[in-house]
């Protein structure tokens, strides 16, 4: 398995450990990560379904338990203008999500983001997975200011576990895409097991 980690000098900065392998997805135990990163590789057929997404449908927020995220997802209504691989992969990550966390409860939004939308920080005791498609890319930023100086960023279709983090070192979360094409988020927020909380010295 290729990993990439950073292991910042400051403490202000995460640590980030990122791999294409699904398993990295089970470093989110480990206690000295912040940041956990797979970098996917996804169908060509995702990448020309979301070259070809140009509607902007209604968004879909839900604050419940995963059997609501589901049937949810799987109403026409909801599913309507969004590409069915998206409907169908946002099913497996809020799966993925609970599974994670060993919680049935999560807060989930799926939606059409704007160019530099900043995302909550991660709240105290929750995990927070966010994955952009197509066009759209997630920035991370550590520090007071959303809108400091950028840290990293995530390509389409790749998804982020991270956790909560110290005020000093808040890690902010904010959606780059062009102008002119839209991108689908999501977002996911759940509650993790103590051990999963990031440690620092």
């Amino acid at each position: 398995m290729f990993v990439i980690e950073s292991w910042p000098g400051s403490s202000l900065a995460p640590r980030v450990r990122a791999s294409a392998d699904p398993s990295i997805l089970m470093d989110a135990i480990h206690p000295d990560l912040d940041i956990v990163v797979w970098g996917r590789m996804v169908p060509d057929d995702w990448l020309d379904a979301s070259a070809a997404f140009t509607g902007r449908p209604a968004p879909v927020r839900i604050d419940g338990t995963l059997d609501d995220v589901l049937r949810t997802l799987k109403h026409p209504a909801t599913r309507c203008g969004w590409p069915s691989f998206l409907v169908k992969d946002a099913e497996q990550s809020a799966s993925m999500a609970a599974a994670l966390g060993g919680s049935m409860r999560q807060r989930f939004s799926l939606r059409v983001v704007q160019p530099g939308e900043v995302l909550q920080p991660v709240p105290a005791s929750k995990l927070q997975i966010v994955c952009c498609y197509g066009a759209g890319a997630v920035e991370w930023i550590s520090g007071q200011s959303p809108t400091g100086p950028l840290v990293s960023s995530l390509s389409p279709f790749s998804i982020a576990l991270m956790k909560p983090a110290p005020p000093a070192m808040a890690i902010h979360c904010r959606t780059w895409v062009p102008d002119t094409t839209p991108a689908a988020c999501i977002e996911m927020v759940i509650q993790i097991p103590a051990m999963f909380e990031a440690a620092r010295s």
